[in-house]
């Protein structure tokens, strides 16, 4: 099984830290987990605003699945708080 590692970064004001992270929870609980290719997903923080998605896929699986959003979820959610994320 060959494995990839997504990553989505960017910066989020500190003030909505909190909101932030419970988005990604549920973004993580209904969106993503559910993909049969996704073996795990973790949010972290590097400070100050600084935040980190990484998402491990089986890259074989991810290529024989057809996608299932227009832009891949960690990009949405960073762009649901004003952010354009780098991968």
């Amino acid at each position: 099984m060959a494995q990839e590692m997504m990553i989505t970064s960017g910066s989020v004001e500190a003030a909505r830290a909190e909101e932030f992270q419970v988005a990604f929870r549920t973004m993580v609980s209904e969106l993503v987990m559910s993909q049969p290719y996704v073996q795990q997903c973790m949010l972290v923080h590097h400070g100050g605003g600084r935040w980190s998605v990484f998402v491990l896929v089986d890259s074989t699986l991810a290529q024989r699945t057809k996608p299932t959003h227009d832009v891949p979820v960690p990009v949405q959610v960073f762009r649901d708080f004003g952010v354009e994320p780098t991968i």
